[in-house]
């Protein structure tokens, strides 16, 4: 790719990172949160942009009740470190995958990362909004997509929901798709939800907890990107790294460049 190509394409996810870490710190109700955007706001060039997209939601929700009643759900884990064992794991089987964009502890890492590589489950979904017709994988070829679990009570959610909508309107239409995946005890505020918070992307309702459970969410907000030809390639991201690591999968932005830290 010539260099001005790659500056004509990355532009609307180096200009949207830097004008919503404002949204970013105003939404968050936590010390802790505004703390953290500061911190990636601050970082040097694409880095410190494209992570402040979501550093308001530095903290996930327990996952509401299931409906009908499954197993007990906790919140999900604090974040570990990968070791170097794992990342090694990691990278050897997709050389674009950024360790560091994952999260969850080693037992829940132990059950979502058998899917990066595969097929992405179907969505087992209905009560479709936002899109004139139901998505399936076979639709979405060709398009890197965001999985997004979430809830209309999920406070992170409600945070960070500003920057997501901002993000997706700058990304929508360049090969790119978003879809909220609302989780299915809130079935009957998921309408309402949805256009409380003025979410512009496919959003669905999923039946009873079928999608959840396929994928390994562990709480909300969770994130999941597949790729163009429907392979998952991260299974539960961290809320700051979700939409940097679909902009990789695009070519919007190099891996060495976007990493954290590098």
């Amino acid at each position: 790719m010539k260099p001005w190509m790659f500056v004509a394409l990355a532009a609307p996810v180096l200009i949207l990172g830097a004008g919503v870490a404002a949204i970013s710190l105003q939404q968050s109700s936590h010390p802790q949160d505004s703390a953290v955007s500061a911190q990636r706001v601050s970082g040097a060039g694409e880095a410190g942009k494209t992570q402040a997209v979501f550093a308001a939601g530095v903290e996930q929700s327990a996952p509401p009740a299931a409906s009908p009643p499954a197993p007990p759900t906790q919140a999900a884990a604090p974040t570990s470190a990968v070791s170097p064992k794992q990342a090694q794991a990691h990278t050897s089987v997709d050389p674009l995958l950024d360790p560091n964009w994952l999260e969850g502890a080693p037992v829940h890492r132990a059950q979502v990362d058998p899917m990066m590589g595969q097929a992405a489950p179907p969505l087992q979904v209905d009560s479709w909004l936002n899109t004139p017709s139901p998505l399936t994988w076979d639709k979405l070829k060709g398009k890197t997509v965001v999985v997004f679990f979430w809830s209309p009570r999920c406070h992170t959610c409600q945070r960070i929901m500003p920057a997501l909508n901002q993000m997706y309107r700058q990304l929508a239409g360049k090969t790119f798709e978003m879809i909220g995946v609302c989780v299915s005890s809130q079935a009957p505020i998921y309408a309402s939800g949805v256009q409380q918070h003025g979410i512009p992307f496919p959003t669905a309702l999923d039946q009873n907890n079928a999608t959840w459970n396929a994928y390994g969410a562990d709480g909300t907000p969770d994130f999941f990107v597949i790729d163009k030809n429907g392979v998952m390639r991260v299974a539960d991201a961290k809320n700051t790294m979700a939409i940097q690591a679909a902009a990789t999968y695009m070519g919007l932005v190099k891996k060495g460049k976007a990493a954290a830290g590098k």
